[in-house]
């Protein structure tokens, strides 16, 4: 089993760079390995004006998400023991998204967080599998910028309870105190050639990914203009089931209700199509993207359909997202003729 690293820090986030935060928790964290002597916790000295922690929701990879939900509650059930008021998870993640912060958020971005919530502090885990054994990161940063703690460890199932507490009790201190760096290891906190050297060799954990949600089912629908004599106008509505091979590339199956223009009035028909996607995500958290789809099906009564379509698309919260198609042009094969239009289309899609 690994032993936990803890590494606080007492600058205030005003008064450094976000970069210069991130390279001195770096080089405290070396000095806490190397001098081998335990933070203990102290009294405060920044008053303290609210007892809230903020809980970002537990990151797992490659592990079943009932243990992310396993680590929420054991975190909230200690922090509430140690007299904090614990914030959902669901406000951490209102919060980042409306004020644009990466995740897994960095130390910069946890005060960014707190200062939103108006939190004490704020507890990030998350969770890997490590040589069969389960892995974990906790890290704690707080408000008046002290910290920001971490600690990891490896363990067994059978373990992994009390090791979580164990390891709370040492990154996470009650209200109104702190950690403080042993004074035997102030020295090594100057030089800046050790901590460089930390920092290159002792890399992080896997850097978590958002948990992959293979199955969706979409709403579409979509007007498609004809480029012919008649200068007809096709209306499709209906739903397709994607399978998601990974975050860019799909596979779906598409059934939905045509509104045709037909010799002698409107008909109607029913269109049906295997359709491939491939996504190039836009930003780097993935939340909007340009989809390129291929579709090829068969439209009852007259013949084969080929349709391509890119657009835009965004995600609207954790399980739903939005696309609109502004270039879709489709080749419709009649007995008669061919036909091709340009269609514009819309949808809505859920993460099964």
């Amino acid at each position: 089993m690994n032993q936990a690293r803890l590494a606080p820090m007492g600058l205030s986030p005003m008064r450094c760079s976000p970069g210069a935060v991130t390279f001195l928790s770096c080089v405290l964290l070396v000095c806490a390995r190397l001098s081998g002597a335990s933070a203990q916790p102290v009294p405060d000295a920044a008053p303290e004006d609210s007892r809230d922690l903020a809980l970002i929701e537990t990151e797992t990879r490659g592990v079943d998400p009932v243990v992310g939900r396993f680590f929420n509650q054991r975190i909230k059930r200690f922090a509430a023991a140690l007299g904090y008021r614990v914030r959902a998870p669901q406000d951490a993640r209102e919060a980042m998204t409306r004020f644009g912060l990466g995740y897994p958020p960095s130390p910069s971005e946890l005060w960014t967080l707190m200062h939103a919530l108006s939190a004490k502090r704020v507890v990030f885990a998350t969770v890997w599998i490590s040589g069969g054994q389960y892995a974990f990161r906790l890290q704690v940063g707080s408000a008046d910028g002290a910290g920001p703690y971490f600690s990891e460890a490896t363990v067994t199932p059978a373990d992994l309870l009390s090791r979580l507490e164990e390891t709370l009790t040492e990154v996470l201190p009650p209200p109104g105190m702190r950690f403080e760096v042993p004074g035997a290891s102030a020295a090594l906190a100057q030089d800046a050639a050790e901590g460089a050297l930390y920092f290159d060799t002792a890399g992080p954990p896997p850097v978590p990914v958002p948990r992959h949600r293979p199955w969706r089912l979409a709403m579409h629908g979509d007007t498609a203009f004809g480029f012919s004599s008649d200068g007809f106008r096709n209306h499709t509505l209906g739903a397709r089931l994607d399978y998601r091979f990974d975050r860019e590339l799909a596979l779906g199956a598409y059934v939905g209700y045509a509104n045709l223009a037909g010799r002698d009035g409107r008909v109607a028909s029913l269109l049906a199509y295997l359709q491939f996607e491939d996504r190039v995500p836009i930003n780097r958290r993935g939340t909007l993207h340009v989809p390129l789809r291929l579709g090829l099906g068969y439209l009852a009564k007259n013949g084969p359909v080929m349709r391509l379509a890119a657009g835009f698309g965004f995600n609207m919260g954790d399980q739903a997202e939005a696309t609109l198609e502004l270039l879709a042009p489709t080749f419709w094969l009649t007995q008669e003729t061919l036909l091709f239009s340009l269609d514009l289309g819309v949808e809505v899609g859920f993460k099964l």
